[in-house]
């Protein structure tokens, strides 16, 4: 899933408000535009982020690559 598609999967399947989903949509940048070389960087920082925030499970943040 690409940086967009997560973000619109957190939209689709989490009851956020406004606040919630701009802090999401900037975590989900922040990790995209860092120089990450591996999928396994990218899973870190998203689930050092936002596990336990919204109630996204691993196997759904695992699913987000951004290279």
């Amino acid at each position: 899933m690409s940086p967009d598609q997560f973000y619109d999967y957190i939209v689709e399947n989490f009851n956020l408000d406004g606040a919630s989903c701009r802090l999401i949509r900037n975590i989900i940048t922040y990790v995209a535009e860092q120089s990450f070389v591996d999928h396994g960087d990218v899973h870190r920082h998203l689930a050092m982020l936002l596990d336990g925030t919204i109630g996204l499970t691993d196997k759904e943040i695992k699913k987000c690559r951004f290279n």
